[in-house]
C-alpha cells in the first residue's frame, strides 16, 4: 500500500488481485442487484464471493488507517456498508462527496474494454464486433470547446498537446473515466485549481481517501462496460481522538 499527503490528507494506492471468478461473481452483483452489496440474504447464489471481498477490503482499510493515521488494528472499531457502480461508454459519476462517512474505498473490477453483460448477467469476454475503433474514441479524449460548435464535437475547436508534449502532462485531469479527487476547501494562497489529482483507472487499483474530499470520475469512453465497488466505512470517534 502506497500513502500519500495531498493537502495534508493521507490518499492510499494499492492493487488488488482478484481471482477470475470472485471478479466476475462481483460484476453479476453490481450489475444485478446494485443496493448495498454487504447486506445479503444467507442463501444468496454470490455468497461465497462477497464475503470474499469484504473480508479483503476490511484489511485494506484496516492497513490504510494503521498507515495513514497510527491507529492500532486492534483498537479499530470499522464499520462499512458498500454499493456497485457501472458504467458503459458515456456515462461518468458527478462531483460528490460523503459527509457522513469517514472515508471511501474504491475498487475496479474492470476498468473497461474486457467484458459485456448478457441479458441472463453472464459476464463473458467482450468481442471485436462489439468493440469501436480505438482511433473513434481517441478524438474524444481531452475534448476542450473553446468557440465554434459546442454541440457538435466534429467542428469544435480542441487544444492539443504541443510537439515534445505528451497529453498526460497538458492535460492531467482528462482522460478516458479518469477518477478526480479533490479538496474542496479554497484558500488565497491555495486555487482550486491547484487542489484536484487524478488517477487512470486500472483493474484491481483501490484507492482510499477521506470521505470529505470531493470526487468524480470523466465521461467513459472506452469499449464494454467498467465496474466499480464502492466502500464507505466509519471508524469508532473515540479511538481516532486518542490515537491519531
Amino acid at each position: 500500500m502506497k500513502v500519500t499527503n495531498h493537502w495534508a490528507t493521507p490518499i492510499a494506492e494499492q492493487h488488488i488481485d482478484l481471482t477470475d471468478e470472485c471478479r466476475k461473481a462481483l460484476i453479476r452483483v453490481v450489475c444485478k442487484y446494485g443496493a448495498n452489496i454487504f447486506s445479503y440474504q444467507s442463501d444468496h447464489p454470490e455468497k461465497q464471493y462477497i464475503q470474499e471481498f469484504e473480508s479483503i477490503s476490511h484489511k485494506t482499510i484496516s492497513n490504510y488507517l494503521t498507515e495513514a493515521y497510527n491507529i492500532p488494528s486492534k483498537k479499530q472499531h470499522i464499520q462499512a456498508r458498500s454499493f456497485g457502480n457501472h458504467q458503459r461508454r458515456g456515462g461518468r459519476t458527478y462531483p460528490h462527496y460523503h459527509n457522513h462517512y469517514d472515508g471511501i474505498m474504491v475498487h475496479y473490477l474492470t476498468a473497461g474494454d474486457e467484458f459485456k453483460v448478457t441479458k441472463d448477467y453472464d459476464v463473458i469476454p467482450l468481442e471485436e464486433k462489439d468493440k469501436i475503433e480505438y482511433e473513434k474514441l481517441k478524438t474524444n479524449e481531452g475534448y476542450y470547446a473553446v468557440q465554434g460548435d459546442t454541440l457538435y464535437r466534429e467542428n469544435s475547436k480542441v487544444h492539443i498537446a504541443n510537439e515534445g508534449e505528451t497529453f498526460e502532462e497538458k492535460f492531467p485531469l482528462q482522460g478516458s473515466g479518469k477518477l478526480i479527487v479533490c479538496d474542496p476547501r479554497v484558500g488565497i494562497n491555495n486555487l482550486f485549481s491547484s487542489k484536484a489529482i487524478s488517477f487512470t483507472p486500472k483493474t484491481g487499483m483501490t484507492i482510499i481517501h477521506s470521505g470529505s474530499l470531493w470526487h468524480e470520475s470523466n465521461t467513459f469512453t472506452g469499449n464494454g462496460f467498467r465496474v466499480v465497488i464502492v466502500v464507505m466505512f466509519t471508524v469508532d470517534p473515540h479511538t481516532i481522538k486518542k490515537y491519531n
